[in-house]
């Protein structure tokens, strides 16, 4: 889920849903060349340079539709006439809507260069939370987080790395370089955590960081997946927060670049 928390001045607007998608309150949405309507903006494809155009914030359907997945409500687009009756719509909506218009829209708050956007971090799919972890190995200086998998997961100058529990709780970093041999993963930070890092200790990452950073969406744009490592596909935002400390509850606030 997205919603937009800072430089909302942009304001609303009413546009339709394209014939062929369902789309969410909580998605990020764009009208690209060549559909008539809006369309979720989508996982990136490559080094992708496409932008929202806004947040759905509201659908015209009088009886709300809720998608218990994303748990917010949704609304299909409709090509027929009578596909665009067979739902009760509210009355007019906008400038361009009027009464007796049957066709399915959706409020969406607008996203400029300045617009801050919060976005609910998952795993690999919505809803899925971040697995927390014990270091495969200690660290005694702080400066490396051993973490036993088969291939590396973390991506160099692009993981945030959180303590939940231990000497470091409370405490960010990302790792300056990443290795994996022997099916352990040697994330090393140019900046150590302050204390000894333990293999008691529990961790979570996400791949995403404060500043400058590659970010990926799922296929509906409507969550941060944590664990992408970019290999091709990716957008690049201005990333002003990320926020790992509840389980489930994980989010990063950024702005479109």
């Amino acid at each position: 889920m997205f919603e937009v928390v800072k430089n909302t001045e942009l304001g609303t607007i009413w546009m339709p849903v394209n014939y062929n998608v369902t789309l969410y309150v909580g998605q990020l949405v764009y009208c690209p060349s060549g559909t008539d309507y809006l369309v979720p903006l989508g996982a990136a494809s490559n080094a992708d340079t496409d932008k929202p155009m806004g947040v759905v914030v509201a659908t015209n359907r009088r009886t709300a539709l809720y998608n218990a997945t994303y748990k917010t409500n949704s609304i299909a687009g409709a090509t027929t006439a009578a596909t665009q009756t067979a739902v009760e719509k509210q009355a007019s909506q906008g400038a361009m809507f009027g009464v007796g218009d049957p066709i399915p829209l959706v409020q969406i708050k607008l996203i400029g260069p300045q617009t801050e956007v919060k976005g609910r971090i998952y795993s690999s799919t919505y809803g899925t939370a971040i697995t927390p972890f014990n270091p495969q190995s200690a660290s005694a200086t702080g400066q490396i987080v051993y973490v036993s998998e088969a291939s590396k997961s973390s991506v160099a100058g692009n993981t945030t790395f959180y303590c939940r529990s231990g000497a470091n709780k409370g405490i960010y970093r990302v790792p300056s370089t990443v290795a994996n041999a022997s099916n352990v993963t040697t994330n090393t930070f140019a900046t150590y955590f302050p204390n000894s890092v333990a293999t008691t200790d529990y961790w979570v990452k996400a791949n995403v960081r404060q500043g400058l950073s590659k970010i990926q969406f799922d296929t509906y744009s409507m969550c941060v997946l944590a664990e992408e490592t970019y290999s091709n596909n990716y957008y690049t935002v201005l990333v002003e927060e990320v926020n790992l400390e509840e389980a489930g509850k994980e989010y990063v606030i950024f702005r479109f670049v």
